[in-house]
């Protein structure tokens, strides 16, 4: 915390706009959140199927090797 030598007299208008601007923004967190965990869901599939796809080559040159 921030030790002003008014008193605090800025830090409240502050904190009220702040808290505003908060409440105004949280909608848009959860929106933002929803998103980059549809994006993270989108790239784990991806990697999923890279996986899968690396998993089957390496089974198919290890079977080839026998």
């Amino acid at each position: 915390m921030i030790e002003y030598m008014d008193g605090g007299k800025y830090l409240t208008p502050y904190t009220i706009h702040h808290t505003s601007h908060t409440i105004y923004h949280t909608p848009y967190t959860i929106h933002h959140t929803t998103y980059t965990y549809t994006i993270f869901q989108g790239l784990y599939k991806t990697l999923r199927i890279k996986e899968v796809a690396m998993t089957r080559l390496l089974s198919r040159t290890s079977v080839s090797r026998h």
